[in-house]
């Protein structure tokens, strides 16, 4: 059981770009290690770029209106 759990998160976690190239996907405790110990500096653009869209949300790392309060209503 717990050998096809980590064969489903290695193949999750390896993407193919267009020209062949395999990229790697960080696990959501890898982000939150690299968080923890403050290793952000040390990632590559790409990880960087993944774990700040992990840590404050895809949304708000697009937005260009970062500093400005917002009222997020909940879909019930």
């Amino acid at each position: 059981m717990m050998d096809s759990i980590s064969e489903t998160l290695r193949k999750k976690r390896h993407r193919q770009t267009n020209k062949g190239e395999t990229k790697m996907r960080l696990s959501e405790e890898r982000m939150i290690e690299i968080i923890k110990k403050k290793q952000i500096n040390q990632c590559s653009e790409q990880e960087r770029k993944q774990v700040m869209n992990f840590a404050f949300g895809e949304d708000y790392i697009k937005s260009n209106d970062k500093g400005n309060k917002k009222v997020i209503k909940e879909k019930v």
